[in-house]
């Protein structure tokens, strides 16, 4: 536990998290997000949206989930670099949202509902937004950002990103992204 200290006279307490943004930091030795109060709000609203459309069929449901809750899950997580457990903890989430709309058990996989519903996993819109963020880096005119987006580039998350998904040049990153989900859920 760190001390509290003094500043100009004035004490500064120091704290073990702090909301900047709506995004919840956590102090620690690297750059960490909490992500309990969102998944909090998150099942306030899916409770809310499944309880008053009881007798509303799945897909209208569902859409209305993908509407107003979804963005609750994926606030924010564009430009921060999640770590994987916070994005599986956001899945198993978003998967719950499929397992109480259509009936199915907590250990019961929704996959195939998924993609029957031609909809994504947390894990792949997570990384949908994120490689649109730095597509968007990409083209921007401001040259602090681009500067900022070549040093992420020559970064070791940017480049394992890349060999992920095949990709040479940075520039067409939405479109071999759009491709690679494309074939990864026409091949199932």
């Amino acid at each position: 536990m760190v001390q509290n200290f003094q500043l100009n006279g004035q004490d500064v307490c120091w704290f073990d998290k702090i909301k900047y943004l709506g995004v919840h930091i956590v102090s620690g030795k690297s750059f960490t997000v909490d992500v309990s109060s969102r998944i909090g709000k998150f099942y306030a609203s899916v409770n809310a949206i499944l309880h008053n459309t009881k007798y509303v069929n799945e897909l209208p449901r569902l859409s209305l989930c993908d509407s107003f809750v979804l963005p609750i899950l994926t606030y924010g997580c564009d430009g921060l670099d999640m770590s994987v457990g916070n994005v599986n903890r956001l899945n198993v989430c978003w998967n719950d949202v499929y397992r109480k709309g259509f009936g199915f058990h907590r250990w019961e996989s929704v996959k195939l509902v998924q993609l029957y519903c031609e909809r994504l996993d947390i894990v792949r819109i997570v990384q949908l937004c994120r490689l649109t963020f730095l597509n968007g880096l990409c083209g921007s005119l401001n040259e602090v950002i681009c500067q900022c987006y070549s040093w992420y580039r020559r970064g070791k998350k940017f480049t394992k990103l890349c060999n992920k998904y095949n990709i040479v040049d940075s520039r067409p990153l939405i479109f071999y992204v759009f491709t690679k989900f494309r074939e990864v859920y026409e091949g199932c």
